[in-house]
């Protein structure tokens, strides 16, 4: 948690929830004014839909061999 909160690593999965609360909780924080996010998710548009799936495919660069 200590390591995530230097690196401004925000921790999202569901199944981290009550641990990430009680931290914060214990720092006198709370998720709300938490402000380590550097990202922000882009608005939906078909074009960024698009662009979203070309970018995963050209970095991940997978070969399907058969």
């Amino acid at each position: 948690m200590k390591a995530c909160e230097d690196l401004s690593i925000e921790i999202t999965a569901k199944e981290a929830r009550l641990f990430v609360d009680d931290y914060l909780k214990q720092k006198g924080r709370s998720r709300a004014n938490q402000s380590g996010s550097k990202t922000k998710r882009p608005k939906f548009t078909q074009e960024a839909f698009v662009d979203a799936i070309v970018e995963f495919i050209v970095a991940d660069d997978q070969v399907h061999v058969r």
